[in-house]
């Protein structure tokens, strides 16, 4: 019997952004070409998948030999035969074996043989560095990191030399508990190195070796967050993003995260640009009476519910509170001015041009009657329509296909079993010819279809 053999053709190495890592991707593409060898020639199925199996395992090994066991790699095996691309989401290196995705391959091979027969494979690999918090990256970031300190005096800068997020998170535990004055200017100046003491003790009670590391993981940031059990340890970066949340405790410490460097952040205020924050929601607001949550009273807008007692009435706003301290908190906050109870519609009102029995219209922006108002929706500004459509644009359509299915409480829900996705954007989308290209350098131009129950769980890994 004839050796078979297998071509391996390998195409140059390109990047783009992975939205997940927030660092760059790169994709190497490989087409495993045996054509030539099954044209006239009788091979074993079994000889086939083992020379299959070699090759990629030979291959991808080669691919991720200069990449450590943290990194993250994702797998997409696909031909012209197989409706759907054979595909392992990113998962560590240390976590991957070849034999995953051929436990992949041998479930296709049950109904579709013809796939391995065809002749061509072609393999993408993916893979992402590790993303580290080290201060050590000096690359462009999206926003100057620079121009944030100089302007914010509620961001402390801390050094970037590998334990910057150990010591952002001894700053902003220390302003937590009251640290000021001249103890306060020490620790944040690391006079007598107390600030690099204290923060190479932090990882060693959080379990952390810092020996031979460039930097910390994000995953660092839960083994710092069980250390700390009394705090809640919240990271967050430009422009409002929260990267990590801690389970809710009485103090919290905050840190920023900017192009993988870490600072201490003493005010979340200033970060979310916003004039209150609730600690419960972890959210930003401007008004006072903008934000409601079971952790906020609905009357006073203060923080925790007010218990009923004896009901108060407030003269000016015309409003019952719940007692006596509910009555005081919402005088003390000037709720007065910004809510009112109109004894002649019965209605709660924000605006200060209250008109009984009039509403403002959402199209017209004018006062008219409750009962009945005709209008038309004013026109867009054109001038703002077209400096948004300067902007390129990456557009993705799916689909999902369900049937009825009965749950455990005998409820009628949809179950979904197909999701099939497009992907286009300004530069391969041709709108007089009414296509798109086969692959795009701005977008991918990709083309999928995910089968299956969890065809949703497989299209979110995949935009992932």
């Amino acid at each position: 019997m004839d050796k078979f053999k297998i071509n391996v053709k390998i195409f140059p190495v390109y990047e783009k952004p992975s939205p997940k890592f927030k660092a760059t991707c790169k994709i190497n593409r490989i087409v495993f070409e045996y054509l030539s060898h099954l044209a006239g020639k009788e091979f074993d199925l079994q000889q086939i998948i083992d020379e299959v199996y070699r090759s990629l395992d030979q291959t991808i090994n080669d691919i991720v030999r200069p990449y450590t066991d943290n990194d993250y790699l994702r797998i997409s095996l696909t031909n012209e035969v197989l409706e759907r691309e054979i595909f392992l989401p990113f998962r560590q290196i240390k976590n991957f074996n070849v034999n995953q995705i051929f436990e992949e391959i041998n479930k296709v091979l049950q109904s579709k043989k013809e796939f391995i027969l065809h002749g061509e494979l072609y393999l993408n690999v993916f893979l992402v560095k590790e993303p580290l918090i080290s201060g050590r990256v000096h690359k462009e970031a999206y926003i100057s990191v620079d121009k944030w300190r100089r302007n914010s005096n509620k961001v402390i800068p801390v050094k970037g030399d590998g334990l910057c997020l150990a010591r952002a998170i001894v700053l902003s535990k220390a302003y937590a508990d009251g640290l000021r004055g001249k103890n306060w200017r020490r620790l944040r100046e690391d006079t007598g190195k107390i600030q690099t003491k204290a923060s190479i003790k932090l990882c060693s009670n959080a379990g952390i070796d810092i020996k031979g590391k460039p930097g910390f993981s994000y995953k660092d940031l839960n083994k710092f967050q069980k250390c700390l059990s009394k705090y809640q340890l919240v990271a967050v970066t430009p422009p409002k993003i929260f990267l990590f949340k801690g389970v809710e405790a009485e103090k919290q410490i905050f840190i920023q995260i900017i192009n993988n460097h870490a600072d201490c952040l003493l005010s979340i205020k200033a970060f979310l640009k916003c004039n209150y924050f609730c600690r419960h929601c972890l959210k930003g607001y401007i008004s006072l009476i903008s934000h409601k949550c079971e952790h906020i009273c609905k009357k006073c807008f203060s923080s925790g519910k007010c218990l009923r007692k004896t009901e108060v009435k407030c003269n000016e706003c015309n409003r019952y509170f719940m007692s006596n301290s509910c009555y005081e908190n919402h005088k003390k906050k000037n709720i007065c001015k910004n809510l009112k109870y109109c004894l002649g519609c019965k209605k709660i009102y924000k605006d200060k041009n209250h008109i009984c029995n009039q509403k403002k219209c959402k199209n017209c922006k004018e006062f008219v009657p409750i009962s009945y108002h005709d209008c038309y929706i004013k026109p867009n500004n054109i001038s703002n329509i077209n400096s948004e459509d300067e902007i390129p644009k990456i557009f993705l359509f799916y689909d999902f296909e369900t049937f009825i299915q009965e749950n455990s409480n005998n409820d009628k829900i949809h179950k979904e079993n197909f999701c099939a996705l497009k992907t286009v954007c300004d530069f391969c989308w041709k709108s007089e010819e009414k296509n798109y290209s086969l692959y795009c350098q701005f977008c991918g131009a990709e083309n999928k279809k995910f089968f299956g129950t969890d065809c949703s769980e497989l299209f979110l890994n995949f935009l992932l």
